[in-house]
């Protein structure tokens, strides 16, 4: 299966992550020590597909590691994947794999992925190990360690799709799964060489919104909104500067949200006793209200409310977030069906 979209200048790659690194700070590296030899391990946060497209060596920031070690001698130690997009990412892409034709079919699975390393300081002594995106010794590694026996065996399974297969039904299918997050999906093209895509299923979308998307801020609103924020700081578990991005968003989004319910059955509780003309007018007087009109009515007509929707509806007001939520998620993916 050949899956690079172009080819590496593997002499000046570490320069050209460290540049990439240096002018734009969506792309970053860690550096790690493991018996007494330097690593450093390049990656990227959240970003859009055009910045991966349009920044020399960044579809190879997504775990690409170094022995750094001899600064005068840095080697190259391990070269995962490039960053392999979504189906819709992109302007005409989708337009473009519709030419291809579909090859193997692996399942996704999030915050999973493995590559190997050579480890030592000479290639005498180097010898085979694994290692996730970010880091040499945590538990994910030690596991997958006791998993790594001769050829491998151990490697997420994958299955070449049915030749009559189209990839309208493949997308269908793979959108209303129930379970899991969806599969990596091989394109082969005519005299090109393959290279992957990802499909989503809608409840990955739900749950984690479109993290390759600028809007992530959009998307970590929703994920806390919905009660999500402890799966996906689990799935950016590594990474510090997310992590802590969460951490704010939590902050700044939980008090409000909590607030507003707390207003909307406060009031509710003080002015039940009035008629609907009354409640109504009453809370058109209080300037905090107005924007509750429609939670404070539903609950005086004995209904439940689903704050939830509310707060996703109203987010640029009422929390100072932008963008059209996970809700276009779903109208957009039904859309390619078409």
């Amino acid at each position: 299966m050949t899956t690079t979209s172009m080819t590496i200048n593997i002499d000046t790659l570490y320069d050209d992550l460290m540049s990439l690194c240096s002018q734009d700070d969506a792309f970053y590296y860690k550096d790690i020590r493991l018996h007494a030899i330097n690593y450093r391990i390049f990656n990227h946060r959240l970003c859009s597909y055009g910045r991966f497209k349009t920044r020399t060596a960044a579809l190879n920031s997504c775990g690409t590691m170094f022995n750094i070690t001899n600064s005068n001698n840095v080697k190259l130690v391990s070269l995962p994947p490039e960053r392999i997009f979504d189906y819709e990412e992109g302007f005409g892409q989708k337009q473009y794999h519709e030419r291809g034709r579909l090859g193997d079919k692996m399942e996704k699975m999030d915050g999973a992925l493995m590559s190997t390393f050579l480890h030592g300081r000479t290639s005498k002594e180097q010898v085979l190990r694994l290692k996730s995106k970010q880091s040499l010794t945590s538990n994910q590694v030690l596991e997958a360690m006791q998993l790594l026996v001769g050829n491998l065996d151990h490697l997420v399974p994958f299955e070449s799709i049915l030749p009559d297969v189209t990839q309208k039904q493949l997308l269908q299918d793979t959108y209303q799964q129930t379970h899991g997050e969806g599969y990596v999906i091989e394109i082969i093209q005519p005299d090109q060489r393959s290279y992957l895509v990802k499909i989503k299923t809608q409840k990955y979308f739900m749950v984690y919104g479109d993290g390759g998307s600028e809007n992530s801020p959009r998307s970590l609103f929703e994920a806390i909104i919905n009660g999500n924020a402890d799966d996906l700081a689990a799935l950016f578990n590594d990474d510090t500067e997310t992590l802590k991005r969460i951490d704010e968003m939590e902050k700044k989004i939980k008090p409000k949200y909590y607030r507003m319910i707390e207003l909307v059955e406060q009031f509710y509780q003080k002015n039940k006793h009035l008629s609907k003309r009354d409640f109504v007018r009453s809370i058109k007087m209080t300037e905090d209200m107005k924007i509750y009109l429609p939670l404070s009515t539903t609950l005086y007509e004995g209904k439940e409310n689903d704050y939830k929707v509310f707060a996703m509806k109203h987010a640029k007001d009422l929390f100072g977030i932008g963008g059209d939520g996970n809700h276009r998620t779903t109208t957009v993916n039904q859309d390619k069906l078409e």
